[in-house]
């Protein structure tokens, strides 16, 4: 599997076997500084798409709530649960920012160290 940034989504673990073959070993070695910066591309990553996701459920949620002001009574329970359901979108999108921390911490990178995009926002 291909990610957009052109990183493999999947790559084996490094091999601790010292009989692999100098093709296995070329192919599938990787030093844990290589896995570390790695793992945290991804979590800067899913942190971005997070926030993206959130601004766009957002932006659900604020439509529905103006329409709710002129709908007929009819469309507002329609709306209300749209709304619900989007506010629900976020508590997803800040689970992700959650395990994007726990992957910073797991591999001892800072929230900072590797450009969070968090400040870009």
């Amino acid at each position: 599997m291909q990610e957009k940034d052109g990183s493999n989504a999947h790559f084996p673990a490094p091999s601790s076997d010292s009989s692999a073959t100098s093709a296995n070993s070329t192919t599938s070695a990787f030093s844990l500084e290589d896995v570390n910066r790695i793992r945290a591309l991804r979590a800067r990553r899913i942190e971005e798409i997070a926030y993206k996701l959130t601004d766009l459920v957002t932006v659900i949620c604020a439509r529905a709530e103006l329409l709710l002001e002129s709908a007929p009574l009819i469309c507002q329970k329609e709306l209300l649960a749209i709304r619900d359901t989007a506010k629900n979108g976020v508590a997803f999108s800040l689970q992700l920012l959650q395990a994007v921390e726990a992957c910073r911490k797991e591999i001892g990178a800072s929230h900072h160290a590797f450009g969070s995009a968090a400040n870009s926002y």
